[in-house]
């Protein structure tokens, strides 16, 4: 019985540290500059698609999952390819400063000499502390698309939504599993 329990309860700890760590789950932001991917219509056959994750050292992620969710809103749109216009990669980094107020109360000191002795307190000390606090950063992949039917201009320039969907697909569980 102990035995069973201690199995489970290893179980259950080894399970849940591979589930901790960072998530980089693919989802709609709540709102711009959030985690998660977000789109921009332009134009008829042009968009802003961004994806966002917290860290830093995840640029190729964030890249990947933007490319993904360009290729997932193209065939949304009924289209069959795309063409990256443009594309940057932001990485963003917050620190913040904290104020903590110090006050020291007077201490009660006491001289003594020939005549006796004499106590007195000390002046009261108001300082500050300044603490700096540094949080998590966000990268950000935005890309500028341009979609299109049939045969592009410039086979080589274009990604197929549908192939390139079909080889990022895989990618989600393998950023949710981090």
């Amino acid at each position: 019985m102990k035995q069973s329990l201690l199995l489970i309860s290893l179980l259950v700890l080894i399970i849940s540290a591979c589930s901790s760590g960072p998530n980089h789950s693919y989802y709609p932001a709540r709102q711009a500059g959030e985690p998660g991917y977000t789109e921009r219509q332009l134009t008829d056959t042009q968009y802003i698609v961004s994806y966002t994750a917290p860290g830093s050292n995840i640029s190729q992620t964030v890249s990947e999952l933007a490319l993904l969710r360009a290729a997932e809103l193209t065939l949304e749109k009924q289209y069959q390819w795309f063409r990256v216009m443009d594309s940057d990669t932001e990485k963003s980094q917050r620190t913040v400063d904290a104020l903590d107020h110090h006050v020291a109360t007077g201490e009660v000191v006491t001289e003594c000499g020939l005549l006796g002795c004499d106590s007195y307190r000390s002046p009261a000390y108001r300082g500050h502390h300044i603490y700096t606090q540094q949080s998590a950063g966000l990268t950000t992949s935005r890309l500028q698309i341009s979609m299109g039917q049939g045969t592009p201009a410039a086979p080589d320039q274009v990604f197929d939504a549908a192939q390139l969907v079909k080889n990022l697909r895989p990618l989600l569980s393998k950023t949710d599993a981090q």
